[in-house]
């Protein structure tokens, strides 16, 4: 089997480990319904394979009790949260469902939380849990035959993803400087989660803009959006919401190869690995980390069996979304034309993109509108890649992922940052980080990189 970059995922947090968990679902539901080449990159780059000793039994040819040994799939995962309770139910829904687990030996928690506060969690449970989560980290690590780079799971909102998140993030670029990381954060609801969310989303992207390779965002409004208007689910629970983002996730983290236009030989495909492939080609410039997800098409698993759709279809749909930054399918702005682009008529313009596509008829994909030259900066070389793939995913007969590595990182930042900067000029709650170690010149400088990141984006 061609070697394939492995990935270790370090789930911080009950937000991180819940997200976690369901990726985990996702790809091994994936593998458990396909075979062959794809079915064992699947499990070898997310899984390693363990035994266990499983019920005793009684032959009537050997009356003496043997023990019987089977093996399981064990994710490649490190679980890291300052309470117990999350970490013991996702490691046991996990054990149950008899297809994966996590290794029994593979988290670390304390006993109280974080108290909502980045800066407890980053400077109070960060450096007292470090040795601990980097001896966690180095097992999985050395436990990889092609290791690829770690994939981290956290919040913005409470304490312990957004400052042990960030504190880990710190560790494992200095421990391991030349590996690839990739930041899985979800970004909290703009009418508020807890009141100084925006204190510790400010504080956390700072910080992991320095060290991350790349920031997937993900934002609860946008989830919720999706499960309410595109699933049809009308008490909208964080369990729907964590399955979207796997849906997202696991559409690009799952076994693809290059797609070259007018090529014919499947013997030379090139298959595409997430860190040195898809990761190296967003981020072209270290000024730009964000990425973006726009998925097409998304709707009650009960309708997929009966729906159908054509290549045609879904690109110009995705390539509008992308056009005009649109979250979800419904309700796209068709008025505005690429043609139309210039000093006048502003779009959503990009850095780079990729586009995953996975289904049947991919001879009749075509990708080209996305490799429009008004859809990216001027400055930017080859910003477009195109990964395929024939197998089938969620069970949809066709289905399309692009990450965008675009001017869609302005909104969310922008408020963030302006909604965080008008309860600092109040000074209000700010005793809270200062009983901590953070002072003003702390957020000043998170202020000023976070408002120079934002400039990037505009000005491209």
């Amino acid at each position: 089997m061609t070697n394939y970059q492995q990935l270790v995922t370090v789930q911080v947090g009950q937000c991180g480990n819940q997200v976690g968990k369901e990726i985990y679902d996702t790809l091994s539901a994936e593998a458990t319904q396909s075979d062959g080449t794809y079915c064992d990159l699947i499990w070898n780059t997310f899984f390693h394979q363990d035994t266990e000793e499983g019920d005793s039994e009684v032959t009537s040819s050997d009356p003496e009790t043997k023990t019987v040994k089977r093996s399981i799939h064990t994710a490649r995962a490190v679980l890291v949260d300052m309470e117990p309770k999350v970490i013991t139910q996702v490691m046991s829904e996990a054990e149950k469902n008899g297809v994966w687990r996590y290794n029994p030996l593979g988290s670390f928690n304390k006993s109280s939380g974080s108290a909502n506060n980045w800066a407890y969690g980053h400077s109070t449970h960060g450096p007292t849990s470090k040795e601990a989560v980097l001896d966690l980290t180095r097992r999985e690590v050395e436990a990889c035959d092609h290791f690829g780079g770690f994939l981290i799971t956290l919040s913005l909102a409470g304490g312990t993803g957004s400052g042990v998140g960030t504190y880990t993030t710190e560790i494992l670029r200095e421990e391991y400087p030349k590996s690839y990381i990739v930041n899985l954060p979800v970004w909290p609801f703009q009418t508020g989660e807890v009141i100084i969310q925006n204190y510790n989303a400010v504080l956390s992207l700072s910080h992991l803009y320095q060290e991350a390779d790349a920031i997937m965002i993900m934002e609860n409004d946008q989830l919720h959006t999706v499960c309410n208007k595109l699933l049809n689910i009308k008490q909208v629970s964080f369990d729907d919401m964590n399955k979207v983002i796997a849906h997202n996730v696991g559409n690009t983290l799952l076994p693809c190869h290059r797609w070259r236009p007018n090529s014919t030989d499947t013997m030379k495909r090139e298959r595409v690995h997430f860190f040195s492939g898809i990761m190296r080609h967003l981020v072209p410039h270290t000024n730009y980390k964000m990425i973006h997800f726009k998925t097409i098409p998304q709707m009650p698993s009960t309708s997929v069996a009966f729906s159908s759709y054509l290549w045609s279809g879904l690109t110009k749909h995705l390539h509008q979304m992308l056009l005009t930054d649109a979250k979800i399918e419904e309700g796209i702005n068709w008025n505005v034309k690429i043609e139309d682009a210039g000093p006048h008529r502003s779009i959503n313009r990009s850095l780079s993109n990729v586009l995953f596509a996975r289904g049947s008829e991919l001879n009749k994909f075509d990708p080209s509108s996305f490799f429009h030259p008004k859809l990216y900066t001027s400055w930017t070389l080859k910003p477009m890649m195109v990964c395929t793939s024939t197998k089938t995913f969620k069970k949809y007969s066709k289905c399309a992922t692009l990450l965008s590595n675009s001017q869609s990182a302005v909104q969310p930042l922008d408020k963030i940052v302006s909604k965080a900067y008008n309860m600092y000029h109040s000074g209000a709650y700010l005793y809270q980080y200062e009983a901590h170690g953070i002072t003003r010149d702390d957020f000043d400088l998170s202020f000023v990189q976070l408002e120079k990141v934002i400039q990037d984006y505009r000005s491209l």
